[in-house]
């Protein structure tokens, strides 16, 4: 157990010092592991693992999940602080603004289109999965 605590001292320490840089890391090693879950999960044995989706998760992770939403996420303290003032309507008007602005504008069409275009897909196609993905991923995400 004292491991635990150790690394999540160190891993705070960091995370206080240099927040963006420790999310980027955290938000790449996330999305590359993850991605390596589900390649061995789903797929049979006979699939061969898929580099170029790894990277794209993985870029993904670090760059937008670790590197963009902390920036939004650090933006949410500056709402007015009559939406904020108690921790149930911090909560609440977070939960509001991820859940109904940010994920549906910005997060779901960054996800479909930057990890198209890094596993080599044009822009056109990553708009067209972006179409047909749209409402299955954002309802997962709700």
């Amino acid at each position: 157990m004292s491991f635990f605590k150790t690394f999540l001292g160190h891993y705070n320490r960091h995370q206080a010092a240099s927040p963006y840089l420790t999310n980027f890391v955290t938000g790449g090693i996330l999305g590359g592991t993850g991605d390596i879950i589900c390649q061995k999960s789903f797929n049979d044995e006979n699939t061969p693992f898929d580099y170029q989706r790894f990277a794209s998760m993985l870029t993904f992770g670090a760059v937008y999940s670790g590197g963009f939403s902390t920036l939004v996420y650090s933006s949410y303290s500056r709402f007015p602080k009559f939406l904020i003032n108690t921790p149930a309507k911090m909560g609440l008007t977070c939960t509001l603004v991820d859940n109904f602005l940010h994920v549906p504008l910005l997060y779901t069409p960054a996800f479909y289109v930057m990890t198209g275009l890094m596993q080599g897909r044009t822009l056109a196609e990553s708009t067209t999965t972006l179409r047909s993905g749209y409402l299955t991923s954002l309802g997962s995400c709700w």
